[in-house]
């Protein structure tokens, strides 16, 4: 099956929004290490609040929002090969871990849903934190539509 681990390599860059507004922005690799081919890819909602969708959560209940500045760059990756996106959130000077997830098929049918997390503190240091995790894969339906 595909698998994904979270590549966090890059630096958190801070971009001028408008007027004085800056926004933290994090660039998010995924490698796929697994023995497949994943096809169909896509970041998976967390939560809709009713006027959005959100594909990323913190654990402070009060937390900064991150939305998707660049949404992933392709919608396959074979055995070794990576895909990218953007998040980005306003600037602010709280350490917060971040949740997301993505869903994608393999070459055979399986649908599979893969978690990870990744935290920060930016007036710290401009790079992730190392508490991060990639979560195995949950195979959620396989080609003849049975779901575990």
């Amino acid at each position: 099956m595909p698998r994904f681990n979270l590549v966090l390599d890059k630096e958190i860059e801070v971009r001028q929004k408008k007027q004085a507004e800056e926004i933290l922005v994090f660039p998010i690799t995924l490698k796929n290490i697994g023995q497949n081919t994943a096809i169909n890819m896509r970041l998976e909602p967390i939560f809709e609040d009713g006027t959005s969708t959100h594909y990323a959560r913190t654990d402070n209940l009060h937390g900064e929002i991150h939305g998707i500045s660049d949404y992933i760059n392709k919608q396959y990756a074979m055995v070794g090969e990576t895909i990218n996106f953007t998040l980005v959130c306003n600037k602010h000077d709280k350490a917060l871990n971040v949740y997301f997830k993505i869903k994608f098929n393999d070459i055979d049918g399986r649908t599979y849903k893969q978690d990870f997390h990744f935290e920060y503190c930016y007036p710290i240091s401009n790079k992730f934190s190392m508490s991060n995790s990639s979560e195995n894969p949950v195979c959620i339906e396989n080609n003849n539509g049975f779901i575990n």
